[in-house]
Formats: C-alpha cells, sequence, structure tokens
C-alpha cells in the first residue's frame, strides 16, 4: 500500500488536530510527513508520522520552499504526493509558490478558489443560496463601520471575516452583550487596516444545536461520502470549537439537503465540514461557517466506521469511491468524540459563570468516544501531552517539556 499510493505532506499547525488526519491516512498505508511551525511538536511522537520538516513561519516563502523540495527528495521518485492544507489561512501562505506547488503536488483545488471560499462573508452568499438561513451580519473593516451596529439585534458574535485577514483579532470569537461594548472593544483593532471581522446576531441556544456535516467532494462539489453530527460542549460554551461531540444515530435529512447543495455550490475537491445552529425558536437552520480543510475531527467519523479523509485523499488522486464507502446507512451507530484539554476548559468556564450548569458538565458522552489524542494503536501523543499538561502546573517539580 505503501508503495501503491503516494506520499503525503500534512501541511499543519501543531496540536490535536493533524493526529486525526495522519492516523486516518498511516493506518491505510500512506507514507505521512509534515510541515510545522510548532517546536516541540507533539507530532513527533505519532508513530503515523513519518517525518516532521520545521519552518519558522508558513509566510516565509522560501523557506517553506525549501523545506518542501527536501520533502520531495527524501520521497524519492514515488507518485505526485498529495498536499493536504489544516487551516485556511495557510492557503494564503501558499499563494506565492502556487506555480511550483501546483507543480509538484495533487493539490485538492486551485489555491486562490480555496483562499476566495475561505472567505466568510462570500460563504455566506452561497450558504443562503443553498437554503440555510443567514442571520444579520456586518463586516467591520474601518471605524466608521461601527455605526451600522445599531442595525443589529443584540447579542452578537464577532469573529474574523477570514483566517488570513484576522489581523489584530486573535480570537476565534467573541460574544457581545451591548453595542458600546462591542465598539469599545473593536475600535482599537480597526485603527491597523489589516482587520477584517464580521459582526452576526447570536442564535442562543444549547450546544447540541450546533450541527456538522464533514463531507468528501469529487469534480465540482459533487458529495461522495458524507457523514452529519452534533456538537455536545463547546470551548468557550455557546460560541467556541468542539470540545466533544457526536454522530447523529438517524440521517438528518434537511441538513444532508442543504449540505451537498453548498458542497455542489463551492465546486470544490475534497473535505469540507459544514456547521449551522438549529434555532430552537424557528427550527431554521442558521448558517454558520465551512472548514475546507481535512480535519482531527474525523475521528468521529472513524468511530463510525466512515473515513471522510481518506476519501478526501483518494479523490485528490483521482480514485472512485470504494465499495466499503459507497453509501452510508440510514441508522448510524452513535458514538462521540472528545478533546480533554478543551472539555476541561469548559468545565472551568462553566464554573466561573457562577452557574456550572451540572447537567451540561456529566452529560455522558455516548459509547465509543474517540479521543483527540488517545488511540490504543497510537498512545505516545496521549502520554506526552499529559506530560506537557503536568508541566505547566508543576513547573517547579517537573522540568519544562
Amino acid at each position: 500500500m505503501e508503495n501503491t499510493y503516494p506520499a503525503v505532506l500534512l501541511f499543519a499547525d501543531d496540536g490535536a488536530n493533524p493526529l486525526g488526519v495522519a492516523r486516518s491516512l498511516g493506518r491505510r498505508g500512506v507514507s505521512v510527513s509534515v510541515l510545522t511551525t510548532s517546536k516541540p511538536s507533539i507530532l513527533r511522537s505519532c508513530r503515523y508520522i513519518k517525518k516532521v520538516y520545521d519552518v519558522s513561519a508558513f509566510h516565509q516563502s522560501g523557506e517553506v520552499r525549501t523545506q518542501l523540495e527536501k520533502f520531495l527528495n527524501d520521497n524519492g521518485k514515488t507518485n505526485v504526493p498529495v498536499l493536504l492544507v489544516t487551516n485556511e489561512s495557510h492557503y494564503a501562505d501558499l499563494l506565492p509558490l502556487k506555480e511550483f506547488v501546483e507543480e509538484h503536488f495533487n493539490t485538492v483545488n486551485p489555491l486562490d478558489r480555496l483562499v476566495f471560499l475561505s472567505n466568510k462573508t462570500e460563504q455566506n452568499q452561497l450558504a443562503e443560496q443553498a437554503g440555510f438561513y443567514i442571520p444579520k451580519t456586518l463586516t467591520l473593516q474601518k471605524a466608521s463601520d461601527l455605526e451600522l451596529l445599531k442595525t443589529l439585534q443584540f447579542p452578537v458574535i464577532v469573529k474574523p471575516n477570514s483566517a488570513h485577514t484576522r489581523g489584530l483579532f486573535t480570537a476565534k470569537t467573541e460574544l457581545y452583550e451591548n453595542a458600546e461594548a462591542l465598539k469599545t472593544a473593536i475600535f482599537p483593532l480597526l485603527q491597523d487596516g489589516n482587520t477584517m471581522v464580521i459582526a452576526q446576531e447570536f442564535i442562543a441556544g444549547a450546544d447540541r444545536n450546533v450541527k456538522f456535516l464533514f463531507a468528501s467532494c469529487g469534480e465540482n462539489g459533487e458529495v461522495r461520502l458524507c457523514l452529519g453530527g452534533h456538537k455536545i460542549r463547546q470551548n468557550p460554551p455557546g460560541r467556541g470549537v468542539m470540545a466533544s461531540g457526536g454522530i447523529d444515530s438517524k440521517r438528518d435529512a434537511v441538513l444532508y439537503e442543504k449540505s451537498k447543495a453548498l458542497c455542489h455550490l463551492f465546486g470544490l475537491k475534497g473535505f469540507v465540514g459544514i456547521e449551522c445552529k438549529i434555532d430552537e425558536r424557528t427550527s431554521r437552520y442558521c448558517y454558520i461557517e465551512s472548514s475546507i480543510r481535512p480535519d482531527g475531527y474525523n475521528s468521529i467519523a472513524l468511530a463510525a466506521g466512515v473515513d471522510i479523509v481518506f476519501d478526501s485523499y483518494l479523490a485528490a488522486i483521482g480514485e472512485p469511491l470504494t465499495k466499503a464507502n459507497d453509501c452510508i446507512p440510514d441508522n448510524i451507530k452513535a458514538v462521540s468524540w472528545a478533546d480533554m484539554e478543551l472539555e476541561l476548559g469548559t468545565f472551568k468556564e462553566l464554573w466561573r459563570s457562577g452557574n456550572p450548569a451540572w447537567k451540561k458538565i456529566f452529560t455522558r458522552l455516548p459509547r465509543p468516544v474517540s479521543w483527540a489524542y488517545f488511540t490504543w494503536d497510537d498512545p505516545m501523543p496521549w502520554v506526552w501531552q499529559t506530560l506537557r499538561l503536568l508541566s505547566r502546573r508543576m513547573k517547579a517539580v517537573l522540568p519544562k517539556w
């Protein structure tokens, strides 16, 4: 298998996210290497990662090209390798190397198209065409834009318009209860001219109301394989990244219909993750965002027996669907996924809020549970991460890892 399929470079930052991707491909015999900015790197402890290539920053095009050339030399005369990007901001970083990358790698889509679709304003327009509801949204790029906030109904959630135009806005999301608080926080950030964020009316409701769908797409955005689920807890609660989530045991026909339509409008080949939130008052499917990258959350799909990342890889090299993955049963076994570090952060936020919400904290995760860092066939990243967390809390006892 390793000699049949091309070597794969996982272009990624450090953390749990690349582990799910590397394990998905590595278990199938694909040779996986990683280009990363993180030192030390937990990725070095993963048995399914062949080699790690270090760069100081992904916007250093010369340095990135040098390491990509080393990767090509190390893999010799293999089939053309696949380049997988696990963070949308890196698409813009790769643009100066567009000709080089597209000559030497199986790129899933043209880089300029990927940069365009990583823009949430563009996503919203297409999502509305696909049938999702778009909460009222403003784009904030200059101080005068703040005057338009009076047209929004608060609370309002603020997030970067795209990963590569976040500028001084470093958070994933921020929630504001009134216009004055938002103006006070955002006004200084808009002075540099490089920060573009969107302010959107917030859809209240439980974390479980956030639905997601993972899809691998072929030519022109045709969905080859997909699987839907819901979040269980977010970090921060109510508006953050998924700390734990589960696969829905029954197919959500509305989610599948709208998501497949959106994939077609995107026209992308490869992995697409779509998020929306069901409004408890109106039952509308409110669009949140799409990730156009292979994701570590694929571990949920793996637990359910559906390998979205590997099929995206097959699509990239022009392979048809395997017989094992040519359909998804209507009734899927409920499974879940959790990142314990994020879960602990969620519990801490709930405790600090003064309303611990014990039911949220002790919600039982559906079995079987897949973990961000731990798997029986690849336990060392979990050991490495546990020691790193302990060292942060016991600096006087443990050496710095």
